[in-house]
């Protein structure tokens, strides 16, 4: 299971692999701004898909990764290109929802 690393500002994310013994940059090759570390199952919209980016922004800010999120065992949330956000309300109670799991 690797990670990608995605920068906001660029629209992009980049494979970083599953060696977790090499230490990766947090900065984006492109622009030089901080990246973040994401789960490997992101799919990231076109680039030019600047509401869909918005979205992105808003989810990574308030913490999701784009990771499962496991509750007492069973229950658990993952974001994927069938059901990610189409509508930043859609966004905000997924962010609502994903406070309660912790």
């Amino acid at each position: 299971m690797g990670h990608k690393k995605l920068c906001i500002i660029c629209k992009k994310s980049y494979s970083i692999g599953t060696d977790f013994t090499v230490e990766h940059s947090t900065i984006c090759p492109q622009c030089g701004n901080e990246t973040v570390f994401v789960n490997q199952k992101f799919k990231p919209p076109s680039r030019s898909n600047v509401r869909q980016w918005k979205i992105v922004e808003y989810l990574v800010h308030s913490g999701y990764r784009f990771h499962s999120v496991i509750h007492n065992g069973f229950r658990y949330i993952e974001i994927n290109n069938n059901n990610f956000p189409k509508t930043m309300s859609a966004a905000k109670n997924l962010v609502r929802k994903l406070k309660n799991y912790q």
